[in-house]
């Protein structure tokens, strides 16, 4: 959390663009203003937030999930088999 909250100060105060990759949607979803996602190499999807539906990680992932709100943050969360 401290990372990702310094890295967003310093993209917003500096007006540059950040690439960061990484597996945790939960963090992505919360920090991220776009994603690329990938599946088996290729690029799957290009697009906000809003990519990262249940539909599109089920897709990507092969993990059903529900994507919902804690105190207002968007959070992925996977569901049982």
């Amino acid at each position: 959390m401290e990372i990702m909250t310094k890295i967003t100060k310093i993209t917003k105060e500096l007006g540059i663009a950040t690439l960061i990759v990484m597996h945790d949607l939960s963090m992505a979803i919360r920090f991220c203003d776009g994603f690329l996602m990938l599946k088996d190499g290729f690029l799957f999807a290009r697009a906000d937030r809003g990519v990262l539906d249940p539909d599109s990680i089920r897709k990507v992932y092969e993990v059903e999930v529900s994507v919902c709100e804690a105190y207002g943050i968007p959070v992925v969360v996977p569901l049982p088999d």
